[in-house]
């Protein structure tokens, strides 16, 4: 458990002196309005681009979760996708979206490349070989897509800046930037990702 000590004498005075607003829900709604705001911009952007389908909700709607996908990646008989893009974070397990989105302890907001382990009929083994192939790709590199040495996960991280959020709050737009430019870059590298799910997907 983290005690008084592992924080600074700044901190700590902070929220003895903000303990009213931050027990008010402050933090909650801040972070809601960021993420309509992201998810309406994800939203827009790809279905202007036609040919995607998918859900928009993390941190700010019911099904809180946003992921999405071109119409052709399969879904099973629930509706539920079995490859998908995914908005999510890089520390893997997180409840505090606004702190990811702003790159607070070097943890950051990221899409995630998820594909179900039996995707096509295919054994695991065969699903995590092909997604290696992909993710060592000198293309996926460049662009700054990493594989998490330890559980597999594929994922491309971005953060907003505070400075810029803060100057603009509660308009949530310019903040917005890095997140389009990684739309811009998985969009680049999105053909690569297509062709592997085509494969998994493909009868033997």
């Amino acid at each position: 458990m983290a005690t008084g000590t592992s924080f600074s004498k700044e901190s700590c005075q902070f929220v003895l002196r903000n303990t009213a607003a931050l027990e008010g829900g402050i933090v909650e709604a801040v972070q809601t309005t960021v993420f309509t705001a992201i998810n309406a911009r994800l939203e827009k952007r790809f279905k202007s681009l036609g040919g995607w389908k998918g859900h928009y909700q993390l941190a700010s709607g019911e099904a809180d979760e946003t992921a999405f996908c071109p119409v052709h990646w399969p879904e099973d008989k629930a509706g539920k996708y079995r490859a998908c893009y995914k908005l999510g974070e890089t520390d893997g397990v997180n409840s505090h979206w606004l702190s990811s989105a702003l790159g607070v302890n070097d943890v950051k907001l990221c899409f995630i490349f998820w594909v179900h382990g039996g995707l096509g009929g295919k054994s695991q083994g065969e699903v995590g070989r092909k997604l290696l192939t992909v993710s060592t790709s000198t293309a996926m590199r460049d662009a700054g897509v990493i594989r998490d040495l330890d559980d597999g996960t594929i994922y491309l991280p971005f953060v907003f800046d505070a400075a810029v959020l803060a100057a603009e709050y509660p308009v949530v737009d310019k903040t917005l930037a890095p997140l389009d430019a990684a739309v811009d870059t998985l969009l680049k590298v999105h053909p690569q990702f297509d062709a592997a799910v085509r494969e998994l997907v493909e009868k033997k």
